[in-house]
């Protein structure tokens, strides 16, 4: 029974292939959105846009937007309406690297096989960069186009998650964790 059956379905390679075009094409257009965000930035001084621009398109697999989308998209939401939360999640997610790389965290000198943040720009540049990331992201969601009682709420929520009550905390409790153990 080895036959291969004569169907007008796709077999299981061509829907994996076809999966990840259609992911990397979202990743694309994402990438597209943080660069056109970026370029719109008031940063007001070259360094810190230097800076800035140095770790949020350094790339990445975009994992947060992307299933951001994906979720929005199960309920025929548009792109555009969605936009502002995809790249205000890149934003706190590369915040939160850069600040994670610093001396007094992890103090890691790499990232995606570049020199950190803080070792191309200076540790107070590079603190700069991810506060501006940070702060800037809840801006840029401010601005979406959903109805506001929708956006507040989703403020609310990424707000908690990122701060004391989720990625900082974790990041407070790793740095009181006995390297030891």
């Amino acid at each position: 029974m080895d036959e291969q059956l004569d169907s007008p379905l796709p077999n299981h390679r061509t829907h994996h292939l076809i999966e990840e075009k259609l992911i990397e094409e979202k990743r694309r257009r994402i990438d597209l959105s943080i660069k056109t965000y970026y370029s719109k930035m008031a940063l007001p001084s070259q360094k810190l846009r230097d800076a800035v621009g140095y770790s949020l398109e350094a790339g990445g697999k975009r994992i947060r937007a992307l299933l951001c989308l994906a979720g929005f998209e199960m309920f025929a939401g548009k792109y555009e309406e969605i936009e502002p939360f995809l790249v205000a999640l890149e934003c706190i997610h590369t915040y939160s690297l850069i600040h994670d790389d610093l001396p007094a965290m992890d103090d890691s000198n790499m990232r995606r096989g570049k020199p950190s943040n803080h070792k191309r720009f200076g540790e107070a540049m590079a603190i700069l960069a991810g506060d501006a990331l940070l702060t800037d992201a809840f801006a840029l969601m401010s601005r979406s186009s959903l109805p506001a009682e929708k956006v507040l709420l989703a403020i609310q929520c990424l707000s908690v998650a990122a701060g004391s009550g989720g990625m900082v905390g974790g990041q407070a409790l790793d740095m009181t964790m006995d390297p030891a153990s």
